[in-house]
């Protein structure tokens, strides 16, 4: 259910709901003022229950300044949620949409102004639900496994950019055929550089959480933290991996990816790591940087 704010001669808010209401016209409508005097007009109103002290008001809002829209909430991935407060507890600024919601039932609408230095802005609310605590405690379930759910959405989306960039290089490299976008380091390391990045580029000693996918020399994978769905941390250069991925995390900035051809002796040199990767192997590593930390 959207409700839309229609400039035609005023500003009105649109609801569909169930249940008795009443619509007020822009000619009916009243100006009031809430318990800390800012003024509001009811567009839509219900005849029905108003959030209590300790519940909780799932709500629209949208923040306008003259004719520009500040914030919508519908652009968010999900409906704001806040507590209605015990009455007479102490606030240090009095809140417009906390007191535009108290006036409020489900299916309601209205229009606040709420002065700000030399000008006013109004907050247009539309109150969607009103939630009690295991009510809330069950939304906000709901609302971290669709958070989880985009998150893992998004790491299958790396994923396979990951795959599918380590490969295409990987190949090329064998022919030869990327020999033009090659950095070479005096280390021997050899790298393409996907993404810059931003920011500063990480310090000798400074704890770093990357992403990688890596493949042998022959195709075969051997590391892939995108599919554990977990970054591994490391101290650049203080020998916790493999050097050659330590000097190259030392190239990149936050965000910043390239692929890397590490020969065996900047990789896991003569001993290798189990059956994963063998003595003497050369490696071809996709590297992402996700964030630099203190």
């Amino acid at each position: 259910m959207r409700y839309l704010i229609v400039l035609a001669g005023g500003l009105f808010f649109l609801a569909s709901c169930s249940g008795p209401k009443k619509v007020v016209s822009q000619a009916q409508a009243v100006e009031a003022r809430t318990a800390s005097g800012f003024s509001y007009v009811h567009h839509i109103r219900n005849e029905g229950p108003r959030p209590e002290a300790g519940q909780y008001a799932i709500f629209h809002v949208i923040m306008t300044q003259g004719d520009t829209v500040l914030f919508d909430s519908d652009k968010q991935p999900q409906k704001p949620i806040v507590q209605i407060p015990e009455q007479g507890k102490i606030q240090l600024k009095p809140s417009p949409i906390l007191e535009g919601l108290a006036l409020m039932s489900i299916g309601d609408s209205l229009s606040l102004q709420y002065p700000v230095d030399s000008t006013v802005m109004t907050y247009h609310l539309a109150l969607k639900s009103i939630l009690n605590s295991d009510q809330h405690k069950q939304e906000l379930v709901t609302r971290q496994k669709s958070v989880d759910s985009e998150e893992r959405a998004a790491l299958r989306k790396k994923e396979h950019r990951a795959i599918l960039d380590t490969r295409f290089h990987w190949k090329q490299y064998k022919t030869r055929q990327i020999d033009y976008l090659l950095v070479e380091n005096p280390s021997g390391l050899k790298y393409v550089p996907l993404e810059e990045g931003s920011g500063k580029n990480p310090e000798t000693g400074q704890l770093v959480k990357v992403h990688y996918y890596g493949i042998l020399m022959d195709g075969a994978e051997f590391a892939n933290t995108y599919d554990k769905g977990r970054e591994m941390s490391f101290q650049v250069g203080k020998n916790q991996t493999a050097p050659g991925l330590e000097e190259a995390a030392l190239q990149l900035k936050k965000g910043g990816k390239a692929i890397l051809f590490i020969p065996w002796e900047l990789g896991y040199g003569e001993k290798g790591i189990n059956n994963l990767v063998p003595p003497y192997s050369d490696l071809v590593i996709y590297l992402e940087l996700m964030e630099l930390l203190e």
